[in-house]
């Protein structure tokens, strides 16, 4: 198949077709391509296979089958399993004498150093990344040992959301399978601070979450942005917009970030901002605990309204 692929190094825009095998491929319409396809497909009916994917979800590999079996008049549909996993099984089958994972996910929170490389671990396996992912939550060996806690009492998975972060504004994200439901949210939000009363716990005992109201977007309910709540999640359950991007790019580094303390101009309160500074531009802004004024807290200027700082147009 390599040989037959465009030499291209660049993202397509527009189908490339070809009239033969030995002929180059050549931009065509979308209305050309579709055609060529659904001719080939008529062409092969009943002399055709299916493989799904094993990553695939029930409802992505319902619509295959039934592609093939209906559309396609044949009952060849098999799974990237025989054809992809099936020499990894045999290999660790003669090797540890199981053809599975060797290690639970717990084990792997107690890892000095784990290698990876060719996957998105983040998307591909989510939920073992949320396992060793701690890089948003350093001190979370610390808090187990100084509480005692045991996370394997529950069991595998027990309080696993398996979700997707919530990635519906261009300030904050929120992703809820970090989340330990220590409410600080919740109270800074509330009379803590904020007296906003955007965030608050919906459901009870294994059920319960954080959430706004309704579960709409932060715009629909009573969110101001003033992103308090970010200042005061330990697990980077709810983390800035830049940042969130920056750790999907792999640009995210503080071993080169500097912070710098300094005054916000916006108005007279004299609120104290500590930006954090990467490669000449800000990743993000805080504001220190100890400060008088603010303890930690700002307005939506205060903490997103940077951006004019670094418009050089």
């Amino acid at each position: 198949m390599r040989n037959r692929q465009p030499k291209t190094y660049t993202r397509l825009t527009r189908p490339l077709v070809r009239d033969s095998r030995d002929e180059p491929f050549r931009e065509a319409s979308w209305e050309e391509a579709l055609d060529r396809a659904a001719h080939g497909l008529e062409r092969h009916r009943g002399a055709f296979g299916m493989f799904s994917c094993a990553r695939a979800t029930n409802e992505m590999n319902y619509v295959a089958q039934k592609f093939a079996r209906v559309v396609m008049g044949t009952n060849n549909v098999d799974s990237c399993n025989r054809t992809c996993h099936a020499p990894s099984v045999a290999g660790l089958s003669a090797a540890f004498g199981c053809g599975g994972g060797t290690s639970s996910y717990e084990e792997a929170e107690h890892t000095d150093v784990i290698v990876m490389w060719g996957s998105n671990a983040r998307f591909a396996h989510p939920i073992f990344f949320q396992q060793v992912d701690l890089s948003t939550t350093p001190r979370a060996a610390e808090w187990i040992k100084e509480y005692e806690a045991k996370p394997d009492r529950f069991g595998p998975g027990s309080a696993r959301l398996n979700e997707e972060p919530k990635v519906d504004n261009e300030l904050y994200v929120r992703d809820y399978d970090k989340c330990i439901l220590c409410y600080k949210c919740v109270d800074a939000c509330g009379d803590q601070w904020q007296n906003t009363f955007a965030i608050s716990v919906a459901g009870r005992g294994f059920d319960a979450r954080i959430a706004v109201e309704h579960e709409a977007p932060p715009t629909d309910p009573a969110c101001v942005y003033c992103g308090n709540c970010i200042e005061v999640c330990p697990t980077g359950a709810l983390s800035f917009r830049s940042e969130f991007d920056m750790r999907a790019a792999g640009t995210w580094d503080e071993s080169k970030q500097s912070e710098t303390t300094t005054v916000c101009a916006y108005c007279g309160v004299g609120c104290n901002l500590t930006l954090h500074v990467q490669d000449n531009e800000i990743v993000k802004v805080t504001s220190p605990h100890d400060n008088p004024v603010t303890h930690g807290n700002l307005c939506i200027k205060g903490r997103f309204g940077y951006q004019h700082v670094q418009n050089r147009g």
